[in-house]
């Protein structure tokens, strides 16, 4: 449920894509996905998205949040401001 309802996790054309919506009485979502043998940390605000790839080996991936797209490889992250909704 959080993942797919609530982070708006899906894979479509290589891309990890995230389009977030938590609703008002969750805070804060935090969970670890493993995606093309990257392991992938996100956490979820109601102000911000933020994922992290985990120290690997895997090749970097393609990632979109919220219509923002970037390469990301092993040991980057990135953070999203959210629109107020």
């Amino acid at each position: 449920m959080v993942l797919r309802c609530y982070a708006g996790v899906e894979t479509r054309g290589d891309v990890l894509r995230l389009n977030p919506l938590l609703p008002n009485e969750i805070g804060r979502a935090s969970f670890e996905i493993i995606y093309r043998d990257q392991p992938v940390d996100i956490e979820l605000t109601q102000r911000y998205a933020r994922i992290r790839l985990l120290p690997c080996a895997a090749d970097p991936i393609e990632v979109c949040i919220e219509g923002s797209t970037k390469t990301l490889g092993p040991g980057q992250s990135w953070a999203v401001h959210l629109p107020a909704r």
